[in-house]
């Protein structure tokens, strides 16, 4: 309602309903690297919840910013599987009810998508091709940043650990 704003006032409402204290202690905060080095997850043991921020994003996500690791990241990933969550909370595909199903999905995606890079590599494929016949054509995004997050940047970090 415009005849009510009050252009001084900016933000939201103030908090009016009482603050209920919040007990922490259930839940672990859990290193797991690779999208980036300081990578935190958190754990609810109890409930079996894992709340795993841009640790799953997809099972074949063929994109990476150049300073992942792709390595570490399946290892972080196979920590998180074995886990067993009931619900993975993820920062952009919201709520998995079947986690560990896709989780171990992604980290037979990586491991192989991994494998086809370092085995056209060894026949000394250039990086183009590489990715060319691994992930395809680059996408908008690739070009958009500058390939900072990329096609490329992918096959450059899977080489980049060889």
């Amino acid at each position: 309602d415009m005849a009510r704003f009050d252009p001084a006032r900016v933000g939201p409402d103030r908090l009016t309903a009482p603050l209920i204290a919040f007990d922490a202690t259930p839940l672990h905060i859990l290193s797991l690297s690779g999208h980036t080095s300081d990578h935190q997850c958190v754990w609810d043991a109890e409930r079996r919840i894992l709340v795993s921020g841009d640790l799953f994003l997809g099972v074949k996500v063929r994109v990476a910013h150049a300073s992942e690791s792709p390595r570490r990241l399946v290892a972080s990933l196979r920590a998180a599987a074995a886990l067993e969550p009931r619900l993975l909370l993820d920062a952009h595909r919201g709520v998995l009810r079947k986690p560990v199903a896709a989780l171990r999905a992604k980290i037979d995606w990586m491991e192989e998508t991994i494998g086809r890079i370092c085995a056209l590599a060894d026949r000394g494929t250039a990086e183009r091709e590489i990715q060319h016949r691994v992930l395809g054509r680059e996408m908008l995004v690739g070009w958009v940043s500058r390939g900072e997050y990329s096609k490329r940047a992918l096959v450059r970090a899977v080489l980049r650990e060889r």
